[in-house]
Formats: C-alpha cells, structure tokens, sequence
C-alpha cells in the first residue's frame, strides 16, 4: 500500500479565439463515485469461485486491429454491475470477484491485473493466477502491489500454466484511504486570426498537480491489460 506517488499523465485542452472573444472547450463534469463499504449481493452467490464464464478478449475484427496496432489488449469489469459473481464464505460474508482469462498465442505478454484508479474510490481487490483447472498457479504478496499507469495491482508475464487471473474483493482493505499528489501535464491550443483573414495555431504546455483521495471500497472497476511487443519479422 502507498501513502504518495507521483505519476504523468497527458490532458489535453483547448482554447479558440474568434472575432467575437475567448471561447474555451468545455467536457461534461464527471460524477463521482461514493464509496461502499459494506455489500449486498444482487446475486446468488456460490460456495466456490466458477472459472466457466471470464471476462475475455473480443472477438470483434476491427477491435482486434485496434488491439494489435496499440500493443494492449485490456478487460475491464465494473464490481458494482449487477451480474458480477460473488462468494459466499458464510451467510453473512459474501464478496464479489471477477474472473478474466489471459489472452492467448501471444508472444512477450507483460500482464497488468488489479484495481482501476478512480476519482474517489478503489476497489478493495486481490490478485490471483490460476490454470485451466482453476487451481491457483500465484499469488501475490502486497509488498507487490503497486501503481501500472491507470491499475494499482500486480504485473507479470504469464507462465504456461496460467490460464485466468481471479480479481477477489479483499475485506480487510475495505474503509482504508489512500492519499496521492499526481502531476500531469495540460496542452492548450490555441488560434489566432491573422490580418490577411487566415488563422495560425500554437499549443501551450503547462504543469498540473492535483490530490487526490481515495477509498477502498466494494465498489470500482478491476483490469486486466496485456501489452506486448510487435511481433519479429
């Protein structure tokens, strides 16, 4: 677990000046998370994890394309969808759990698996490997865990053996809160009318530098993303 870590990232702005004034690209403001930190299954849990209906890779073509062409194939599943699979320790200790399969028949996989950094919150999740069988192959100490651009959990290149990686909610997590100070970087274009009528443009790259708070919860998105090298000719 980390108190502070620096990361950068690139948000890109924009600023147009017309004759009529300064007018500034607006986004729609993003609605943030509330932690939950206590669950009600939606589902019927089940006394053991099921391995028969992983997140996988899309079988889409031009998705495919798109993966192959950036080098990153990434899963994602939302823990506070309704259809998310849960275990049930006890009657009164359910925890939900995703489960992903590695993608396949590729060369130098690097494998980035845990939580999504969200605004406000992050889910309380523990990594695990497992075979074809669902057997566990790995698991990951915490010491391990740490910040992979947007996921803070674990990275590996898989083994032979490891067919899926199992996201699990882990309880003793849930309430605790993380403090990070990130920096990015903001570009701002900008145009300006020329007096022969055409219009010229330049950019302006400042510094950014935000806190952020966040919570270990039930809630959140978990990840898996494989990248890889562009294959030998």
């Amino acid at each position: 677990m980390f108190l502070s870590k620096n990361t950068t990232s690139t948000l890109t702005a924009c600023l147009m000046l017309s004759v009529f004034g300064l007018a500034a690209c607006k986004s729609t403001p993003r609605t943030l998370r509330a932690a939950n930190l206590s669950y009600a299954a939606p589902v019927a849990c089940t006394p053991t994890i099921s391995f028969t209906d992983p997140v996988k890779r899309t079988t889409d073509e031009k998705k495919m394309k798109k993966e192959m062409r950036f080098r990153t194939i990434e899963l994602k599943s939302d823990m506070a969808d309704s259809e998310v699979p849960c275990l049930e320790k006890t009657g009164a200790d359910k925890r939900p759990y995703q489960v992903f399969e590695i993608p396949k028949g590729i060369d130098g996989r690097v494998v980035s698996a845990g939580s999504k950094l969200d605004t406000t919150v992050i889910f309380a999740g523990e990594v695990s490997t497992h075979d074809a069988n669902g057997q566990v192959v790995r698991e990951f100490d915490q010491s391990e865990y740490r910040r992979s651009g947007t996921i803070y959990g674990v990275q590996f290149s898989p083994r032979a053996n490891e067919a899926y990686v199992l996201i699990k909610v882990n309880p003793d997590l849930i309430g605790q809160r993380e403090a990070t100070i990130e920096t990015a970087t903001a570009t701002q274009k900008v145009y300006l009318p020329n007096a022969s009528g055409s219009v010229s443009s330049g950019s302006n790259t400042v510094g950014i530098q935000k806190m952020y708070d966040r919570t270990y919860s039930y809630n959140g998105e978990t990840a898996v993303r494989t990248v890889f090298p562009k294959p030998k000719k």
